[in-house]
């Protein structure tokens, strides 16, 4: 999976921006596509989360 990098001070979800054949993400059930906002990371909530960049 790839996050897509927003813009400095905007609240932007953390989307899947592409997924990598033959990885976790690429076989895992249910599947992940592009475009799936991701919720949390490592246990870590992230929705919602304000952009460093």
């Amino acid at each position: 999976m790839v996050q897509r990098e927003g813009w400095s001070g905007f609240e932007l979800p953390v989307q899947v921006s592409k997924v990598v054949p033959h990885t976790p993400a690429d076989r895992c059930t249910p599947r992940v596509c592009e475009g799936d906002e991701v919720l949390m990371i490592n246990g870590r909530d992230v929705h919602g989360r304000v952009t460093s960049r």
